[in-house]
């Protein structure tokens, strides 16, 4: 893990995010494609707003996951996007 750096006295970073592409198709659906974009992060800060004089530290270490379930059989990719 890379050295903690501080910024601005408030954030220090344990390191880059890790990011990751995937695109799998629908068993069910052969015409639906589903992409991930999973996020991993990990970062400390003090928060110095919430209450004077008495920063509060937090720790984050985890992972975020988005998928979009694109339509193949539309052309034109910003309409395929299934909500």
């Amino acid at each position: 893990m890379p050295k903690k750096e501080e910024n601005n006295g408030r954030k220090k970073k344990h390191g880059h995010g890790i990011k990751k592409w995937e695109k799998l198709m629908d068993e069910l659906l052969p015409y639906l494609m589903h992409r991930y974009i999973t996020v991993n992060l990990s970062y400390s800060y003090d928060d110095i707003t919430s209450v004077p004089n008495h920063p509060i530290s937090y720790e984050v270490i985890g992972s975020m996951i988005s998928e979009r379930k694109i339509n193949t059989q539309i052309p034109d990719e910003d309409q395929a996007i299934e909500w």
